[in-house]
């Protein structure tokens, strides 16, 4: 195993090298989604172009489980989160154009909050209730006009590796519109980038996509019961290991 001294030439590399990429796939990806269609080029983008780059720069390989488990139709996709990679990651293996709910700060950042507007994702504003009840009902409407969401219901990265109490934004969604949710068990992408470090590390990463949940039983819960279940259901894959 290379030291971390040994290591840091690489690692400061990897991210300029991962800097560089981003900023071209922004801009790449707000022509791309100007002269096409958002969704369409979106989806080019996430699947095909910016997160494997992303991933074999920082050199980490994913293995998927039950890829099969994808939705046709446009579904809520509710995995943990402890690393800056699980976005990538996902994006790698779920070959949909999956926009992401995103707390209103990132309309601070160059670059990614312009392209984030134009291929229509969604801003939350978690500190106004109004103003995050309002983006909530854009996204039913979205969903039901065809996107697909990709959400973190923990509301941030893990920084123990302890998966974190749900919150209810995403189900509350799922239940006003009967929209599925797709639970995914991302496993080991701490170990290539912690929460709240920029120490890049080779890991092996394994996503576990999980059956959608979205019959009457599930339906029927209250939001903070579906938001319990889900969370249960990921915990036990993540202690399988």
């Amino acid at each position: 195993m290379i030291s971390k001294v040994l290591w840091f030439p690489i690692n400061i590399l990897q991210l300029l090298l991962l800097l560089v990429w981003t900023i071209f796939c922004g801009i790449f990806g707000m022509v791309f989604a100007l002269v096409t269609n958002p969704t369409y080029s979106h989806r080019i983008m996430g699947y095909y172009i910016f997160s494997p780059v992303i991933l074999a720069i920082s050199m980490v390989r994913v293995k998927a489980k039950g890829v099969d488990n994808v939705l046709d139709e446009p579904a809520i996709y509710a995995a943990n989160h402890a690393s800056q990679l699980d976005i990538p990651i996902i994006c790698t293996r779920v070959n949909r154009p999956l926009f992401f709910i995103g707390k209103i700060e990132l309309k601070k950042i160059p670059i990614l909050s312009q392209y984030m507007k134009i291929v229509g994702m969604i801003f939350v504003d978690r500190k106004n209730r109004e103003r995050a009840m309002a983006s909530m009902r854009t996204a039913i409407q979205d969903i039901q006009g065809g996107k697909s969401i990709a959400a973190f219901p923990e509301g941030t990265r893990t920084k123990t590796g302890e998966l974190l109490p749900f919150k209810k934004g995403v189900f509350t969604i799922a239940k006003e519109g009967r929209i599925p949710i797709v639970p995914i068990a991302v496993i080991g992408s701490a170990r290539a980038l912690a929460s709240g470090s920029f120490f890049l590390r080779p890991a092996t990463v394994e996503l576990r996509i999980l059956p959608a949940l979205k019959d009457d039983d599930f339906f029927n819960m209250s939001i903070e019961e579906m938001a319990n279940h889900t969370r249960s259901l990921i915990q036990q894959e993540i202690e399988k290991g």
